[in-house]
């Protein structure tokens, strides 16, 4: 592992052997869309009229538009191969939680929510893990849809037996976890 130098007097972590290819530009620090704590590693290319950032992250996995790249460890500047990890975006969403009826709200905060009677529904409270989220919606998709339920668990671990659909005898009540 080398150590990239930033013009802001950071520095940025890099895998040996992208280290000859990345050091060869100049790069700075920006804090990420949305965020107050993440930075990351840019550099700005001039094309025709237009003005492009590049992400160092993006450039070493080479990920395409509709994915995001995280960084495992949250370090922006940790720009290592193994602390790198694509994830593919929520087309309709943009958001990303690779689970049935959970979105991202903020940094780090997740929302279950589930669809009935052409309302959506709130389950319980945000939640720090986008798995806690999922595990809450399948819980309640099982109270209300029975074996009809889609989950993202098996429905056997929510479902009793002989356990039969609730959406007929559903009522709006809280439908808090």
């Amino acid at each position: 592992m080398k150590y990239i130098p930033l013009s802001n007097g950071e520095v940025t972590l890099v895998d040996d052997q992208d280290y000859p290819y990345l050091s060869q530009f100049s790069w700075r620090s920006k804090r990420s869309d949305g965020s107050k704590q993440l930075y990351h590693a840019v550099r700005d290319v001039t094309v025709g009229a237009k003005k492009l950032t590049i992400r160092m992250h993006r450039l070493i996995t080479e990920a395409d538009q509709d994915q995001m790249v995280l960084h495992i460890n949250e370090d922006g500047l940790d720009n290592r191969r193994r602390n790198l990890q694509l994830r593919t975006v929520n087309p309709w969403t943009g958001r990303l939680s690779g689970f049935r009826g959970v979105h991202q709200i903020g940094f780090r905060r997740w929302r279950a929510e589930i669809a009935y009677a052409g309302r959506m529904h709130l389950i319980g409270d945000s939640f720090s893990d986008p798995r806690e989220a999922a595990i809450a919606y399948d819980e309640v998709a099982a109270k209300m849809f029975g074996s009809m339920a889609l989950t993202n668990y098996p429905l056997a671990s929510y479902l009793p037996s002989g356990f039969e659909s609730l959406a007929s005898v559903y009522r709006p009540l809280s439908l808090s976890v």
